[in-house]
């Protein structure tokens, strides 16, 4: 069970950030689920899933993860080192657009875990909420700090983490592959 970490202020926003640092830790800790779900998260390095006539599967057959591993082979190199996609809308709590209301979960989602198992519910992280009485515009960069301080983290220095299916210590790395999300929320990232 993840704690919320940060309650913070941004202007006249309160949002919560939950630290991801920890959740990522025990993605390969096996204290959410078993450790066979923990060795399938590796297996975008050990082996590949079959093609079907030339249909992408997976994001590990597409050109971008090709890419990326082209350009970054020391990240590459390690499969258990987690990439990560962000997603993001906001929506009215209420279901009506008559009480000004809004709320934006940010997820992040494990492209690791094969094709059956990164889109379920349960590898799934709630990263933060930005609750408020309307969109929060160009200040979601503000809401969003402590989760990219900690992404650059998992980036740049890593983080010590215990993989109890080889039983060892090992520097995992994330990295933010996507962010998924439809024209208005990617105008409101990007700036």
């Amino acid at each position: 069970m993840r704690a919320v970490t940060n309650l913070e202020l941004a202007g006249e926003r309160l949002f919560w950030h939950i630290k991801n640092l920890d959740t990522s830790r025990s993605h390969l800790d096996c204290r959410g689920y078993s450790c066979h779900q923990g060795l399938l998260s590796t297996w975008h390095g050990t082996k590949h899933m079959m093609q079907f006539d030339g249909v992408m599967v997976h994001p590990f057959d597409g050109e971008a993860w090709k890419r990326f591993n082209s350009v970054h082979p020391h990240f590459s190199a390690e499969s258990r080192n987690v990439r990560l996609g962000l997603c993001t809308d906001g929506f009215n709590l209420f279901g009506s657009f008559a009480a000004p209301y809004s709320c934006w979960p940010v997820i992040l989602t494990v492209y690791n875990l094969p094709p059956g198992m990164c889109m379920r519910p349960e590898f799934m992280f709630l990263s933060t909420v930005i609750p408020g009485p309307s969109i929060p515009g160009r200040n979601i960069d503000v809401c969003l700090r402590p989760l990219i301080d900690e992404l650059v983290q998992l980036w740049s220095s890593g983080a010590l983490t215990y993989d109890i299916s080889r039983k060892q210590n090992f520097l995992m790395r994330a990295a933010l592959m996507w962010t998924i999300n439809d024209f208005p929320a990617y105008g409101k990232l990007s700036g």
